[in-house]
């Protein structure tokens, strides 16, 4: 997807009855399309909803993934109650109890159906110690293809949920080399951290430039978002990017021949591209994991048997448009064992055909239509 991000203040949308289908596709448009420009000032009547936190809802329309996630689950999982506006225009608020069949399809496609108007979470208990730990290398093809391989089969072993962490690769400091991070966080007291680590870093070279930053909760998402938590006095930072992602299944690890492929082809290529670009291994399963550990249908959300999440991100030259061609095939060059089918069986897996019929039910006018949608 190519977009430029942006974030609104606020925006007040009038849902009169006598053109509410026409207004709500206004305002899927509003909020996917619209620059900030047009929808400042805009005049309120009936229904209010805060843009800024669009991209919250999307995270947890189809997932919302973090270090936290194999302790807590994904956000969708602590959803109790989903306010949202059908294409017809009335509000519901969809539980277990209240449109059983709705609030299942809602955790997992939720942009399918209309538009969360606000979401209510069982938000799990802060733990009492968090740190974010940092190890980063200048490796050349060999090594970060071995790291990447010892981070697999790392993740496969009996590692604590509280553990979460990735793998960042990005451009290295000449020709055939990869900056390779190992970034995470740890959601325990500190002094389990080592003994968990131990097995990893051994197999890793020596010399790495370190970071452990111990605090509260609060402190280590701050030091994760790189900046203050609040987002109501500016918006945040501006980019024109182009970004895919895959999952793989524990039951599949990555060959170590297509690691191998791949870190020749970014520490290759990748030096030279113009675009400033990150490849991010997330750990998102294996023992122990709150995600795997929902059962497959419990939710809309189809994917409870995959080890990695693996990002691809490349920003336009100066973060600013256009995005050059040659961006495009850069990236879609990084991505491995990728499956050519369509975007619709990627996103929802078996639960296509019961999302079928929600759509038929909900939103029978297709109001709600992007490239990624429920078809209807």
């Amino acid at each position: 997807i190519l977009q430029q991000t942006w974030r609104p203040s606020r925006a007040e949308i009038d849902l009169e009855a006598s053109s509410q289908v026409w207004q709500m596709q206004v305002v899927h448009f509003l909020m996917v399309f619209a620059p900030m420009s047009e929808l400042e000032g805009m005049l309120v009547r009936k229904f209010k909803f805060d843009l800024a936190d669009t991209s919250h809802s999307l995270r947890t329309a189809f997932g919302g993934f973090g270090f936290t996630s194999r302790m807590w689950g994904l956000t969708l999982d602590t959803v109790k109650a989903i306010n949202t506006v059908l294409a017809n225009g009335t509000i519901i608020r969809a539980t277990a109890e209240n449109h059983p069949d709705l609030f299942w399809g809602l955790r997992g496609s939720a942009s399918s159906f209309g538009i969360t108007a606000s979401i209510e979470v069982a938000a799990p208990p802060a733990p009492s110690s968090a740190t974010i730990f940092r190890y980063t290398w200048d490796l050349n093809v060999s090594a970060a293809a071995q790291g990447l391989a010892a981070f697999q089969a790392f993740a496969e072993t009996d590692i604590p949920a509280h553990f979460g962490g990735e793998i960042n690769l990005s451009r290295g400091s000449s020709s055939g080399t990869v900056t390779f991070e190992l970034l995470g966080g740890w959601y325990a007291p500190v002094e389990g951290l080592n003994s968990t680590l131990a097995p990893l870093l051994s197999q890793m070279p020596d010399g790495p430039k370190t970071s452990l930053q111990t605090g509260t909760y609060l402190n280590s998402s701050m030091i994760l978002a790189g900046q203050s938590l609040d987002t109501t006095s500016a918006p945040d930072g501006h980019d024109t990017f182009y970004a895919k992602s895959l999952m793989t299944p524990e039951s599949e690890p990555i060959s170590e021949k297509a690691l191998l492929a791949f870190v020749q082809y970014i520490a290759n290529e990748g030096f030279t591209s113009q675009m400033e670009w990150f490849v991010q291994f997330e750990l998102y399963g294996g023992k122990n994991s709150a995600i795997n550990s929902v059962a497959p249908d419990a939710t809309a959300f189809a994917h409870r048997s995959s080890l990695f999440t693996i990002q691809f991100y490349a920003s336009a030259p100066g973060k600013a448009p256009p995005f050059p061609s040659d961006g495009f095939t850069f990236l879609d060059a990084c991505q491995i064992n990728v499956i050519y089918n369509t975007g619709r069986q990627r996103y929802y897996g078996s639960h296509y055909a019961r999302l079928r019929s929600l759509k038929d039910k909900y939103d029978p006018d297709d109001v709600f239509k992007f490239p990624t949608s429920i078809e209807e």
